[in-house]
């Protein structure tokens, strides 16, 4: 048996992706090329890229103008390029460090569901519309799984 989720107005609940990565330039230019396709298809979508640096060197500043450039080379649209917030955290590599900090650094919205997701991870716009349904806007954070979807989301 199988069974379909109903339609949810794409209008009613923004979509923010929230991704923390470190040294990974090449699979994050996938993943730029991935998402272009579904923020032309989807406004209603953004992406929370959390960066994580050794220091403030300058080779790391490099670093961000390099990912800035890539962003615009692969999304080809200022309105694209937006739609995404690049946060770049001193230190070791840390997942969950870079989760949370993606959902309390990154620009607030009032109708907002959180998307936690790896830079190698691919989805659908079906897989949007799921977030938008399974979870709810400023409760519950929706992390790809099979259906799993945190409630009380709290970061600290």
């Amino acid at each position: 048996m199988r069974f379909c989720l109903p339609v949810v107005a794409s209008s009613l609940k923004h979509v923010k992706l929230v991704v923390a990565y470190s040294d990974q330039m090449e699979r994050l230019s996938s993943f730029l090329q991935f998402i272009r396709t579904l923020m032309n298809a989807d406004y209603h979508f953004s992406v929370v890229l959390v960066n994580f640096v050794r220091s403030r060197e300058p080779d790391d500043l490099d670093q961000e103008r390099l990912i800035r450039n890539m962003l615009l080379h692969h999304l080809e649209n200022e309105d694209s390029v937006s739609r995404v917030e690049v946060i770049s955290v001193a230190g070791p590599f840390s997942r969950g460090k870079g989760l949370n900090l993606g959902a309390k650094m990154s620009k607030q919205c009032d109708n907002c569901t959180l998307f936690f997701c790896d830079i190698d991870i691919t989805f659908t716009q079906e897989m949007l519309n799921r977030c938008r349904l399974l979870a709810e806007p400023g409760k519950s954070a929706y992390f790809p799984g099979r259906h799993l979807s945190f409630s009380s989301f709290k970061t600290f």
